[in-house]
């Protein structure tokens, strides 16, 4: 386990939704790993920053996404570099929106 993604001995204080926040420095060569994060946490959410994906991707986004998953990915609007995606489950029945 990457130690960007250890979450510290932290354990739930109670029902609720569980989180996951990653620091992939790319998700290319990782995605398994990212898949595997979120099954052994049992996150229901997790947040990843510095995907390192542009616009026309480099992993299928469906690689990072547990069964009953979804995934949603901002690439960096310029350069090399950053981008985030949250993974998320679909019975919290998620839903992309646009903000002006």
């Amino acid at each position: 386990k990457d130690s960007s993604c250890d979450l510290g001995g932290l354990e739930p204080k109670g029902p609720g939704c569980r989180l996951v926040l990653c620091n992939a420095r790319s998700v290319v060569n990782k995605a398994s790993l990212i898949q595997d994060l979120i099954i052994e946490e049992a996150a229901d959410l997790a947040g990843i920053t510095e995907t390192w994906l542009g616009e026309e991707g480099g992993v299928p986004l469906v690689e990072l996404c547990p069964p009953g998953f979804l995934a949603f990915h901002q690439p960096r609007a310029q350069g090399r570099g950053g981008g985030v995606a949250v993974v998320i489950r679909e019975s919290l029945r998620p839903r992309e929106i646009t903000v002006p």
